[in-house]
């Protein structure tokens, strides 16, 4: 899995100097434990909650630890408390609930909100660079809409989910990713990209993530067991590494762009292995080649209909655009009976390890696992290895 380190070279001379856009078009966040420091108020809050619970219902005061609460920040609260305290019924556990939520709301008020260290830095950077934001967490709307307005994140974050989203509460717990899954899944559909990864420090995070076909950036700084990074497929150590960990996909495709020579290639066509989502490579390629001048156009071959005459004429006719508008760009899963892209100046061949795929394809309910998928006729295509979207592989 990537850390930080290793990079490839961003440049295409040694006189560039442009900077690239990071690899995705936005970026899904967790909130406490990941751009929350909510270990400022919630072990306070938590210890005086549960205290005046436990002294209402006339029990002994055994409280938990402060790690023992730490370890339940990023869970439902609910199931979190059901886990520190097994032998009190639902009612009793409810009044706990409300007690710390009562003193969190009061902490809250009092300007006892802290992001992480460096996690406002890292999102004004990221907003710079023209990455679009949203938070996905397990809280409810009051929690939510009081934290971001305490912290002023609003006008950095685009969208925002919670349990009482209309997205979560169709995604109950025995569906795919459970219900911050469905968060995910909305704010793409909401954002109108695929191009994203979700950082959190959890493993429903993870799950969540997968379960809509992104990919997960484990945050270490938060309060989960370390055993939770199983699984993801980066991990950022701080906020600090943000930028550079998020930028390595964009130093990957500068590097297909300079080995392909797509600054002065008239086309290119991008055959796709099932599961490894060409339009969003398609789409993020475009963007570097942009910032490094060079205009292009894209295609999917499915818009010009099914195979056949028809679309081979059409084809032909995409193919010969004039030169100045800039790269002209095919893609699609299975190019090899295109006869019009045998002329085709580049080739690249999109793929990844059957366990990526898979997991990505179960997101897609059309998906097939099994399609075709053949690069275009003519010379041999490059391929790009889309195991880790964050960090993928090249091999010109």
């Amino acid at each position: 899995m990537p850390h930080l380190g290793a990079g490839a070279s961003s440049a295409m001379s040694p006189a560039h100097t442009v900077q690239l856009p990071l690899g995705f078009e936005a970026v899904l966040l967790d909130l406490d434990g990941t751009l929350v420091a909510t270990d400022r108020f919630w072990l306070p809050a938590a210890q005086r909650g549960s205290r005046r619970a436990l002294l209402e219902l006339g029990l002994p005061l055994e409280l938990p630890t402060s790690r023992e609460w730490l370890r339940i920040v990023g869970l439902p609260l609910g199931l979190g408390i059901e886990m520190l305290f097994p032998r009190l019924d639902a009612a009793a556990r409810r009044l706990v609930e409300l007690r710390c939520e009562d003193e969190e709301r009061q902490l809250l008020r009092a300007g006892g909100a802290a992001l992480m260290p460096g996690a406002r830095d890292a999102l004004l950077e990221l907003r710079r660079r023209g990455v679009r934001l949203a938070v996905a967490s397990n809280c409810g709307r009051g929690y939510l809409e009081q934290v971001l307005g305490a912290l002023e994140l609003g006008p950095l974050i685009e969208a925002a989910r919670c349990l009482e989203s209309p997205s979560a509460r169709r995604s109950g717990p025995g569906s795919a990713g459970g219900p911050k899954g469905g968060m995910v899944r909305d704010l793409l559909e909401t954002l109108g990209t695929r191009s994203a990864c979700f950082i959190g420090d959890r493993a429903g995070d993870r799950e969540a993530a997968h379960s809509a076909g992104i990919d997960h950036v484990h945050f270490a700084g938060g309060f989960a067991d370390p055993d939770e990074e199983r699984g993801a497929d980066a991990v950022l150590a701080d906020w600090g590494e943000c930028t550079a960990l998020l930028g390595r996909r964009a130093e990957v495709l500068a590097d297909v762009a300079r080995d392909l020579d797509l600054l002065n290639a008239g086309t290119v066509a991008i055959s796709a292995e099932p599961g490894t989502e060409p339009a969003v490579l398609a789409s993020d390629l475009g963007r570097v080649l942009a910032s490094l001048g060079r205009a292009s156009v894209w295609l999917p071959i499915e818009r010009l209909g099914e195979p056949g005459a028809a679309r081979t004429q059409a084809l032909t006719g995409w193919l010969s655009r004039e030169p100045s508008q800039g790269l002209v760009g095919v893609y699609g899963a299975d190019l090899g009976g295109e006869s019009a892209l045998a002329h085709a100046d580049r080739r690249l061949h999109l793929t990844a390890s059957p366990a990526t795929r898979a997991r990505r394809l179960a997101a897609d309910p059309a998906g097939d696992i099994s399609a075709p998928s053949r690069p275009a006729p003519g010379a041999p295509a490059a391929r790009l290895d889309l195991t880790s979207a964050l960090a993928p592989r090249w091999h010109p």
